[in-house]
């Protein structure tokens, strides 16, 4: 008797690079998602595709076959073309009796624009309410993500959950891993609501290797990057420029997405073009840290960059960067893996943003595990100082976003928070993790508002906003503000701790106590002199 297949679409759909006109769409036929796809030798195969102006698709307006590629693993990346600005569509691939649907958005000059951003993803650290709760927010826009999509670790034990492929080498394990992250359900639902547009970090092919250079085996590293980079494109709605004449050896993932005269996102890419990390990228601050040739960027990324940064630009320039910008003093120390590491590179573009008057540049970024707002500081006559002078200006603001799942260590935290005196430039540090940024933009504002999940280990967990920061339009660089926290909390007053008490905890507390439905519960510890602690509570209204 002849059984039924598996159904082809288990690794969902999505939607990526919207413009004005056009958008990507993307599946992937994987009817055994974790064993290579399941395909077999099947060539490409042609799948039919609608795309509509309405859920129930009463109104199709186009109806084509869409090309899933044999050799990017039966991977669709169809470009939608002859679209309105600002107009949602519905769009539907359909496949041996069984269909997929998602909805996407074009993007388009408008009044304000909503997004979300995220990074950093380990689903063998929790599960991931934070999609679906990006998932029901209908009001976005669109999501941003900043890296670490996957973790090229090995499966290991004791957490929520745990990777069900080996730890990837090359194209085929690749291929495995990435699909064992789009099995998630809450993924596939935060990618089938919202069109996205990407950034990678280390993770997606190794940690903190730079450019063509392995920190650990470099003879196999050339087949592994293409393998990693091959398998990123086979899963994301990228457009077909991500591909180079000699594919996955060199590829751009750098690039604009535009909307209107209100805003624009710059996507950076830190990883394919950078030299090797300095001070042999360790926490320090060697003499090698302020060597000139340094670059994070590469010469044609930078100068494109710069070439969509002018006077003439829109109203918010949103540099999506995948690691922080920032400089902090870890006393002693810098963390070289990120814009610490290239100086040089960090100033040009601040001078760049200076000289050319840039209006209202905002840096989102990811990659460290905890949500950071900072405000990011030039000075003219002494660049490489600027951070340290009290007489610097506000060049931009710097807002990084805690991650998905992915923890922050103890010692982490320690340093960090032992630093923040000596980085006054740093107005908000929080090292919990869960969590993602939801930033609403108006011609007169930028707001992101940081927001978490109550328990990772808990697909259901609620997610809440914790804080929000305002940073106001202004256009002259020497007047700029920064970033300012603004009480959203109702009916209690925000009451930040002294320096002996810490956070030890946080649950949501709806049903606690008569009265106090809707609150969020912050344990608190009292340190006492003998060094022991009295836990008290504080409740702020949510």
């Amino acid at each position: 008797m002849r059984t039924r297949a598996s159904n082809p679409f288990a690794l969902g759909v999505a939607s990526g690079n919207p413009q004005e006109d056009s958008v990507v769409l993307w599946t992937r036929l994987a009817s055994d998602p974790l064993n290579d796809g399941g395909m077999g030798a099947a060539g490409d195969i042609e799948i039919p595709l609608e795309i509509a102006t309405n859920s129930s698709f009463t109104n199709v307006i186009q109806s084509t076959q869409a090309v899933a590629e044999a050799r990017y693993a039966h991977s669709v990346h169809h470009v939608v073309t002859g679209l309105q600005p600002n107009t949602y569509y519905w769009y539907r691939f359909s496949y041996r009796g069984y269909s997929a649907t998602g909805r996407t958005l074009t993007a388009g000059n408008r009044g304000d624009v909503r997004f979300a951003f995220v990074n950093c993803q380990n689903l063998q650290e929790g599960f991931y309410p934070v999609y679906r709760d990006i998932a029901q927010d209908r009001s976005l826009d669109l999501v941003v993500h900043l890296g670490d999509y996957i973790y090229e670790s090995a499966p290991a034990p004791g957490g929520p959950r745990k990777h069900r492929t080996k730890a990837p080498v090359d194209l085929a394990s690749f291929r495995n891993r990435h699909a064992d992250y789009k099995m998630d359900r809450d993924l596939q639902a935060a990618h089938a609501a919202h069109p996205w547009i990407f950034n990678w970090d280390d993770h997606e092919v190794e940690n903190d290797y730079a450019g063509g250079t392995s920190w650990y085996d470099q003879a196999a590293f050339a087949r592994k990057r293409a393998g990693s980079y091959q398998a990123y494109y086979e899963h994301m709605p990228l457009p077909p420029d991500f591909l180079q004449p000699k594919p996955f050896d060199d590829v751009t993932l750098y690039g604009k997405v535009s909307y209107g005269d209100l805003l624009q996102f710059l996507v950076l890419d830190v990883r394919q073009y950078r030299t090797l990390q300095p001070c042999g990228d360790s926490l320090t601050n060697c003499p090698e840290r302020y060597d000139t040739k340094n670059d994070i960027l590469g010469s044609e990324q930078e100068e494109w960059l710069k070439s969509n940064l002018s006077a003439e630009s829109p109203r918010w320039n949103v540099i999506a960067n995948s690691i922080f910008m920032l400089e902090y003093d870890h006393d002693p120390g810098y963390y070289v893996d990120g814009w610490d590491g290239y100086i040089h590179s960090r100033k040009r573009l601040f001078e760049h943003l200076y000289d050319n008057r840039v209006p209202n540049p905002v840096v989102i970024s990811g990659d460290i595990h905890a949500a950071w707002v900072a405000n990011l500081k030039y000075h003219p006559d002494f660049p490489l100082e600027a951070f340290e002078r009290d007489d610097s200006i506000t060049i931009a603001t710097e807002f990084i976003g805690t991650s998905v799942t992915s923890t922050l260590s103890s010692g982490w935290v320690s340093t960090y928070r032992g630093a923040l005196p000596k980085n006054p430039h740093v107005k908000y540090f929080d090292e919990r993790s869960g969590g993602y940024t939801r930033c609403i933009v108006t011609p007169d504002n930028f707001r992101a508002e940081y927001k978490l999940a109550q328990n990772v280990a808990d697909r259901l967990s609620p997610v809440k906003t914790v804080v929000t920061f305002d940073v106001a339009a202004e256009d002259n660089p020497n007047l700029r503000q920064g970033a300012t926290m603004m009480e959203t909390l109702t009916d209690v007053k925000l009451v930040e701790p002294e320096p002996d008490y810490r956070v030890v905890g946080w649950r949501w507390a709806e049903g606690y106590g008569a009265g106090k439905e809707g609150y969020w519960l912050l344990p608190r510890q009292l340190k006492l002199p003998d060094g022991s602690y009295v836990e008290f509570e504080q409740l702020k209204r949510g």
